[in-house]
């Protein structure tokens, strides 16, 4: 398998459903058949009235159970349509402090790459200022003559 890349969720995207809206990338699912992974993101009508508007995080949406109006806490993709609907606090009796959009895993999995990422970035930063630290002190230390090939070594 290849090298892990963070995803970056909210990172804009079209919306895969065609209507040529960017929308946030809110978690990603693993295509079974392929073992790929896929972005998820998607729109859906406001219930406000305000026509096609893209699934966001907090924004209000209509509960596809209950019909009630509640803020999205994720996204899933549809097991009869196979698109990407969002997912809601449907009620104060089904409020759980995770919302279940099935993408769990999959953020402590991006969690763990970029913290490895990092890690691995600072001390790439560390051995560069060693190695600039220590060709700096060889050429203030040298006292007559600069060698060319001390310093091609000092890099």
């Amino acid at each position: 398998m290849g090298q892990l890349l963070p995803l970056l969720l909210g990172v804009r995207m079209s919306d895969p459903g065609g209507s040529a809206i960017e929308v946030p990338i809110l978690g990603v699912d693993r295509v079974r058949e392929t073992d790929a992974l896929v972005p998820l993101g998607g729109t859906m009508e406001d219930p406000h009235g305000g026509g096609l508007v893209p699934i966001e995080l907090g924004r209000a949406a209509v509960d596809g159970v209950t019909g009630e109006i509640s803020p999205v806490c994720g996204v899933r993709i549809d097991a009869e349509t196979k698109i990407v609907v969002p997912v809601t606090l449907s009620s104060k009796s089904s409020r759980t402090k995770s919302c279940g959009f099935g993408g769990d895993g999959l953020l402590d999995e991006d969690a763990v790459a970029r913290r490895s990422y990092w890690r691995r970035q600072r001390q790439k930063e560390a051995d560069v200022v060693e190695s600039e630290t220590a060709l700096v002190h060889l050429l203030l230390d040298a006292e007559k003559e600069i060698d060319l090939t001390a310093v091609r070594d000092g890099l």
